[in-house]
């Protein structure tokens, strides 16, 4: 069966008014071969996910978020802003990880939430400026670490964990990445230009 599934994705992934019908058969679907699938349309859409039109997926594990970041780090270039919302715990930091791996920075930096640093900085094919903006209640003070330089220079991506506090035009240029809980493992993250 999953070599005909994958046969009839293969051929129809790349055309998006086919989009309703991929998703119908999703459900009747195994779980890991729904996020397969669903990383296939990441793949081939992460352009496309610089479209306007909203796409959202389930992700069923730290995992699949992982594997998310990573993909779509694959697809970035310099100058790339990462606006990642969502509650504690509901995936960002795995999915920077794994953002940072697909902008090749390399497996002996260990990417950490920068709560307190507020920003770190990682190397790579492409440089990672990691933000957390959680413990910031200003513009003044996202202004005071340097993310607005960092993000107007554009020498590298700039993923940033609580992102609702950037302003709105910071935000207008972002593609922006929303985490919602949907229980202990799963999440559906939400993908936006």
């Amino acid at each position: 069966m999953y070599v005909s599934l994958h046969s009839f994705f293969a051929l129809r992934i790349n055309r998006p008014e086919c989009k309703n019908e991929i998703f119908a058969i999703l459900h009747v679907c195994q779980p890991s071969l729904i996020f397969a699938l669903q990383m296939m349309i990441v793949t081939s859409h992460c352009k496309a996910i610089m479209m306007n039109e909203p796409s959202q997926m389930i992700s069923r594990s730290p995992e699949d978020t992982y594997n998310l970041g990573r993909k779509i780090g694959e697809s970035l270039k310099p100058g790339a802003v990462i606006a990642l919302t969502g509650e504690l715990g509901s995936g960002k930091t795995a999915f920077v990880q794994g953002l940072a791996r697909g902008l090749g920075v390399p497996t002996e930096y260990y990417i950490t939430s920068p709560t307190y640093t507020l920003v770190n900085e990682y190397p790579g094919r492409c440089p990672l400026f990691h933000a957390d903006l959680y413990r910031l209640e200003r513009t003044a003070d996202i202004e005071e670490i340097g993310l607005y330089d960092i993000i107007r220079k554009g020498e590298g991506v700039a993923a940033v964990e609580w992102a609702e506090r950037l302003d709105k035009e910071t935000l207008s240029a972002a593609i922006r990445i929303r985490f919602e809980i949907l229980d202990e493992e799963s999440r559906r993250v939400v993908i936006e230009k």
